[in-house]
């Protein structure tokens, strides 16, 4: 009887990150560069992930999209220009095949807790569990 695969032996570890201070531009960049549809970042301490189709939404408004990618994510976000989509945090020793019968449409975002704030450990995406 083979052992039950964790999260933690498939995870992504190290992720690139969206940090609050980056321009818009910044992470729309990082975004084409590495073809990621989506960016964890730590928003209202707890982790979420900036989406390439929020990105685009934004910068698809009515301001001047040049005066849009040099706002900053804080900016965008408090100002409600767009919100980071919704997470499953999980701790790496959760088995797999519970991670696949709770995810839903959901990003699944590796988090080791910690007293002050959730640290990220990694990040799995929904074809890292196929």
């Amino acid at each position: 009887m083979s052992k039950a695969k964790l999260v933690e032996d498939i995870l992504i570890r190290n992720p690139v990150l969206a940090e609050p201070w980056h321009l818009v531009a910044h992470v729309r960049q990082v975004m084409l560069a590495n073809s990621f549809s989506n960016l964890p970042i730590l928003w209202d301490g707890k982790w979420q992930v900036l989406t390439d189709i929020a990105v685009m939404q934004f910068l698809k408004g009515d301001k001047e999209i040049k005066e849009r990618q040099s706002s900053t994510i804080q900016a965008a976000i408090e100002n409600e220009l767009f919100k980071p989509g919704v997470a499953v945090q999980v701790l790496p020793s959760v088995t797999i095949e519970l991670l696949v019968a709770n995810i839903g449409k959901r990003r699944a975002l590796v988090v080791e807790e910690k007293e002050s704030q959730p640290r990220l450990l990694g990040i799995l995406m929904p074809f890292d569990l196929l």
